[in-house]
């Protein structure tokens, strides 16, 4: 993630929580917005991966997952030899179960993604096309302020 495309500073926020449809302030907020949610992806992620080399970590043998279906459907008392042993494959078969929907989940985020970084170039297009605007009057105000400078007695009327 490329923070500097995110980056908003204090002046624009204070601008544009004065003035919050300024196309400025909506710039701003999609950029701020955008950086929310690349790092909670990027959060999000980072707990999957966690979770993945968790449970890599705790697989089981198949001799465990052999000794888990001899024992399917009992119910083990904790003094019982095996009670470890399918406590652990329990665990990670919950873990693979997780990690399933968490996947699903960051497939989903990945797909928005692109969203929020269009939202990001519209609201800059639109701040480039008011910015455009802008110049255009401000050089027609100074043309004419420049007429008027140069012909004073041109307004006044017969």
């Amino acid at each position: 993630m490329s923070t500097s495309k995110y980056q908003v500073t204090a002046e624009e926020v204070q601008f544009s929580a004065m003035n919050p449809n300024h196309p400025r302030a909506r710039a701003a907020h999609a950029r701020m917005r955008a950086q929310r949610v690349h790092l909670a992806h990027a959060a999000f992620a980072k707990q999957v991966a966690d979770l993945e080399a968790a449970t890599a970590a705790m697989a089981p043998t198949a001799e465990e997952v052999q000794t888990v279906g001899f024992h399917s459907g009992r119910s083990l008392d904790k003094t019982h030899p095996d009670h470890a042993t399918v406590r652990k494959v329990r665990a990670w078969r919950d873990n693979e179960r997780q990690l399933e929907t968490m996947r699903q989940q960051l497939a989903g985020q990945v797909e928005r993604l692109p969203n929020v970084d269009s939202d990001i170039e519209r609201a800059d297009r639109e701040l480039g096309e008011f910015k455009a605007i802008e110049a255009e009057q401000q050089k027609q105000q100074a043309a004419a302020e420049e007429s008027a400078r140069r012909f004073p007695n041109a307004n006044r009327s017969a």
